[in-house]
């Protein structure tokens, strides 16, 4: 494979990104003191109004048993997640839909990668998704068939690449980690999480920009996730970007800062905004 120029992924982060990893970490380290403390000294109790939630808070959910099972529940169930991709999923490589792997490849080089993920194509039942994931430490990206299909459909090899590198980018920007299982308490929060989790798809959608090159590509492949498979080519990109203010409001406020992923609309005119910067 021909030697291709690295790119410095950090350069690429979202600024917020790193405020908001502090913050969630900082959560998750308090909820993991404040667990391990309650499980080696019983006496702590949490008083309310002379009320005794200890029975409550304690019992149930510090219980060593409680928290053993909420963990081993999460753990064993990502696993056996990723084993039915694994084992019904076509996976990528020189001999298995090789124009596919061949970027994935190039794009792993390009992010200072030292070995591709494993990659896996899986019947998406009509959704159109991909993801980037791990097995500890194996990297992993997955694509929905539906939006490959779409992708291909369109003749046009930048908009799958584009994909390929914005989940690349997570794996490249640190967001699949061993460092996201420590993590897990901080859902007694949310709140910091969601905001990092939507910071994150930010840094990814600007390393797919700069792979990429171009706005259009990048575009027009992350529309077919908001409009499907054969409207998405249709769609006025200009008349798209105005709903975010005739179509927003409170609610729609309210909608994204409960999501983990940004509204599409608001990805979209960050890419044009980032590539005009």
């Amino acid at each position: 494979m021909e030697k291709l120029e690295k790119i410095d992924v950090g350069k690429y982060r979202l600024g917020k990104e790193s405020f908001y990893f502090a913050l969630t970490f900082l959560t998750a380290l308090m909820v993991w003191v404040w667990i391990i403390a309650a499980l080696f000294d019983p006496s702590l109790k949490l008083q309310s109004d002379g009320v005794d939630i200890y029975s409550v808070v304690y019992g149930y959910v510090l219980e060593p048993s409680f928290i053993l099972t909420i963990f081993l529940f999460t753990f064993i169930s990502h696993f056996i997640a990723m084993a039915y991709i694994r084992l019904n999923g076509v996976k990528l490589g020189p001999d298995q839909l090789p124009e596919i792997w061949a970027a994935i490849e190039k794009q792993s080089q390009i992010l200072g990668m030292e070995k591709p993920p494993s990659a896996f194509v899986i019947f998406g039942h009509g959704v159109m998704n991909a993801f980037a994931t791990r097995l500890i430490f194996r990297r992993m990206i997955v694509l929905y068939s539906d939006l490959v299909d779409s992708l291909i459909e369109e003749k046009d090899q930048k908009q799958l690449e584009a994909v390929i590198a914005h989940e690349l980018g997570h794996h490249a920007l640190g967001h699949t980690g061993l460092k996201e299982w420590f993590f897990l308490p901080s859902d007694i929060f949310p709140f910091f999480l969601l905001a990092l989790s939507r910071a994150r798809e930010y840094s990814a959608d600007r390393v797919a920009r700069v792979i990429i090159g171009e706005d259009e590509a990048a575009i027009r492949a992350f529309i077919k996730l908001a409009a499907g498979r054969h409207l998405g080519k249709r769609v006025d990109i200009d008349a798209y970007l105005k709903q975010r203010w005739s179509e927003g409001g409170f609610f729609g406020w309210i909608s994204e800062k409960l999501a983990t992923h940004p509204h599409l609309v608001n990805r979209i005119a960050a890419i044009k905004g980032f590539s005009q910067s």
